[in-house]
């Protein structure tokens, strides 16, 4: 009888564990951008050793944690694209194109910066969490070390999640390909009062292989906003203006 007891108390306890883990990757998607319907803009900035530093400007237009928009504004040769990301499903269209086509989330917008980096925050729910750590000093903050597996298809097949225990605040991440090896790094920083909340402002994310190879995402703004659901599909890709 003990030995039951033993049994479903060990089981209850770790399922406490993974909602409480849960629960804090849902809390650290709330500081890394609004729940609801809002406008972003974003500046991507992409160095390396044997190239010109390389900029795109973006506007991703969110309906909610599973659904966007993302507009090309520059340079003038990107001025035109638009993506749009509706659960795991990723389109894009080109101008001059008769209709939109499937890409994948995983696939490199510029540099280090995936297509799903810059159109969706939702760790929550597109993977299951546990944590690792429950304390661990990271840029001498006290955070939790989680560690995300995907649910289904999305971008990344495992990540590394560093998580500041006072704040929900994200700090850093690895991210892992279904190999094991780590594809690239991320620090998140100069958090500020943005969207009515401090979130960071920018994103520094460095190649897993080169780590001279690095790219920045920089929210240069962003603030709730409503939305016409006819956007959200492919057939207004073309009209997005």
């Amino acid at each position: 009888m003990k030995k039951i007891f033993s049994i479903v108390a060990v089981a209850s306890a770790t399922l406490l564990y993974a909602e409480s883990a849960d629960n804090i990757v849902r809390h650290a998607d709330a500081v890394r951008g609004p729940a609801g319907s809002f406008r972003m803009k974003v500046r991507v900035v992409s160095e390396r050793p044997d190239q010109e530093a390389q900029e795109m400007q973006l506007e991703t237009y969110v309906k909610d944690r599973t659904t966007s928009v993302v507009k090309f504004m520059n340079p003038p040769r990107e001025k035109g694209k638009a993506m749009l990301m509706v659960n795991d499903d990723l389109w894009m269209y080109i101008p001059g194109s008769k209709r939109t086509f499937r890409i994948s989330p995983q696939q490199r917008l510029m540099g280090e910066v995936s297509n799903a980096d810059v159109a969706r925050v939702n760790y929550a729910d597109d993977y299951q969490s546990t944590i690792l750590k429950q304390h661990e000093t990271v840029d001498g903050k006290d955070c939790y070390h989680l560690e995300l597996n995907a649910k289904t298809k999305v971008s990344y097949f495992r990540i590394h999640y560093w998580v500041e225990r006072k704040t929900y605040r994200p700090i850093k991440a690895t991210f892992f390909a279904v190999s094991g090896k780590p594809l690239k790094y991320a620090t998140y920083k100069s958090y500020k009062k943005i969207a009515g909340a401090t979130r960071p402002t920018v994103v520094t994310i460095v190649d897993g292989i080169k780590p001279d190879w690095k790219s920045e995402i920089h929210y240069v703004s962003m603030g709730e906003k409503k939305f016409p659901d006819s956007i959200f599909q492919q057939s207004a890709l073309p009209e997005l203006r």
